[in-house]
């Protein structure tokens, strides 16, 4: 695989940059010449499509011809270009999603406000299965969001710089956060990233996500982050009405696309 995503990176367009090996295990390759490079994966529900190409319209044309030979199969693709949506809308194609990066640039500025109304504490390994099943109890609340398998929770657990904090009430795991440090070696110095902030929807509006979120980015700070990056869908109003009223920034120009037929 990883002979695959370095192959895919030579191509002027590819989403090959984003992904890793594990991304594309169990994966097939439905096209490889000098222009155009595509592998799938089949899912549960879907086929998710890996991609490079030279042109934009050798693209659409290979794309095309996969349509008619996976019939009635949704097809998914990540990391659309912004100047390809329109052609891809019409062979039928639709935005998913479009996730839109936003940062704290100087977390010496940050004011971590605490809250007593829940307990934040980190997640113990027996809960993972609690978290998996938490986060997927707000699937379809934004869109591009399903929540995540339990295997995804635990690798996350296991991971080095990674850390689950819950917020809990009553005994009650209520909302559950993913979060990781990385950019030890950039000038810019360390990021605390927020990979997932999910709260349990009667819970909702309720000050537990910015309790949750202020006790991530205090540990990110005591833990030597400078900086701090969360993603969201462009259409998620409160969650960026969250994120921009602590003082993340969006960054200019749209962000990651995704599309499905």
């Amino acid at each position: 695989m990883k002979l695959l995503i370095n192959k895919g990176k030579t191509y002027k367009y590819n989403c090959f940059e984003y992904v890793d090996e594990e991304d594309l295990e169990n994966s097939l390759i439905y096209k490889e010449n000098n222009e155009c490079l595509i592998a799938y994966k089949v899912l549960i529900d879907k086929i998710q499509l890996y991609w490079a190409c030279n042109s934009k319209e050798n693209f659409i044309e290979e794309l095309n011809n996969l349509i008619t030979e996976m019939k009635e199969n949704k097809i998914y693709v990540e990391f659309i270009p912004e100047d390809f949506v329109d052609e891809m809308n019409t062979i039928g194609f639709n935005i998913e999603s479009e996730f839109i990066d936003l940062w704290y640039k100087d977390l010496t500025k940050y004011i971590c406000n605490s809250s007593n109304s829940v307990k934040i504490r980190e997640l113990e390994e027996s809960e993972t299965q609690k978290a998996s099943l938490l986060t997927k109890s707000c699937k379809g609340l934004s869109r591009g969001f399903y929540g995540e398998d339990e295997e995804i929770i635990k690798e996350w657990y296991q991971s080095e710089n990674s850390k689950i904090f819950v917020a809990e009430k009553d005994n009650e795991i209520i909302g559950v956060a993913l979060v990781n440090l990385y950019g030890f070696d950039s000038e810019k110095g360390t990021v605390i990233w927020i990979r997932l902030l999910a709260v349990e929807p009667k819970y909702q509006h309720q000050g537990v996500g910015k309790s949750l979120l202020n006790y991530c980015i205090k540990w990110g700070i005591e833990n030597g982050a400078v900086r701090s990056f969360i993603a969201t869908d462009v259409e998620n109003y409160n969650a960026l009405k969250l994120y921009e009223g602590l003082g993340y920034e969006r960054n200019e120009g749209r962000g990651q696309i995704n599309i499905e037929k």
